[in-house]
């Protein structure tokens, strides 16, 4: 029989209370306390801590199998939710300042390029999610396609996913999504010009080119993975290709053949996202670009890098 996979791995800060919370029991007696947030073909979809994994109807105990139906008989619903998105350029969760120059110095003398500066424009969306309905909307992951066009009349197409927290009735969430960077650049060249005379002369001449943020596109995913909210502020140009959406980025999948093992695959994951974290502490301050111009101010709620 195939084994379940790992369906999902989804970082939190804090997990709210489970709101369908009870010991589930497999066919070989294995147990562990989970929620039951979906059902999907002969699979039911059980998550914990952030963790979710795929595990079949037909290897639950009798009783677990009473309660799934019970459960498809009046499943929670997540209510239709309203999306908004702004356009922000600066710092982004990312962690990277709004504008980056760089120069290569100039080699005097030597025909060919003098020097590039090049300027990179960091671009996400502030995301506002509305949610109009009685009910409380949770298990929601927000998944972003930002799109970028290349100086050679390309299409770069950068993609993420974002754990949301659960927004309530009447209520309004907000999310971020990471940046992508548009890039402008000055090329200097110098050239050799050979005169009527037999004289040689000098000459520069300068070109540009330049990368074009083009827009993005967000979806919002319940835990069944049902669309529940979207928007699109697209360039005019990409809109008319009719992109497509790749869909929310799914971490690799490990095989669990128990349900006791769901247990050690979320202590897994924790400590997983803790050596992450430890990493992060230990790397240095990122370098500081254009020193002597002031930074870009932080959008409402970041907060301040270190040594600010």
């Amino acid at each position: 029989m195939k084994a379940p996979l790992l369906l999902a791995i989804l970082f939190t800060v804090a997990t709210a209370p489970l709101a369908t919370a009870r010991t589930f029991t497999d066919d070989k007696g294995g147990t562990t306390e989970a929620e039951l947030s979906a059902v999907v073909g002969d699979e039911v979809i059980l998550q914990r801590s952030g963790v979710a994994i795929r595990w079949p109807i037909a290897r639950l105990s009798p009783e677990d199998q009473a309660f799934v139906k019970e459960w498809q008989a009046d499943p929670p619903a997540t209510p239709r939710l309203l999306v908004q998105m702004w356009d922000r350029q600066g710092l982004s969760p990312a962690g990277t300042f709004g504008e980056k120059k760089s120069s290569q110095p100039a080699l005097p003398n030597i025909p060919g390029v003098l020097e590039i500066q090049k300027q990179d424009t960091f671009h996400y969306y502030d995301v506002d999610i509305s949610n109009p309905s009685t009910t409380q909307a949770n298990q929601l992951s927000l998944a972003y396609q930002l799109y970028v066009f290349t100086a050679g009349g390309g299409l770069v197409v950068e993609t993420g996913t974002e754990v949301l927290p659960a927004i309530d009735p009447k209520k309004v969430g907000s999310a971020a999504t990471k940046a992508i960077s548009s890039t402008r650049t000055k090329s200097t060249t110098l050239s050799l010009i050979a005169g009527s005379n037999g004289g040689v002369s000098t000459g520069k001449s300068r070109s540009r080119t330049a990368e074009q943020f083009a827009g993005g596109w967000v979806r919002i995913y319940a835990q069944d993975g049902k669309v529940v909210g979207e928007a699109k502020k697209l360039h005019l140009e990409v809109e008319n290709t009719d992109p497509a959406w790749v869909g929310p980025t799914v971490a690799e999948g490990s095989k669990v053949k128990s349900l006791d093992e769901f247990d050690t695959l979320i202590a897994q994951v924790k400590e997983r996202l803790q050596n992450i974290q430890d990493l992060l502490k230990s790397l240095p301050p990122l370098p500081s670009f254009d020193s002597e111009k002031p930074k870009p101010p932080l959008p409402p709620g970041f907060p301040k890098p270190p040594g600010s």
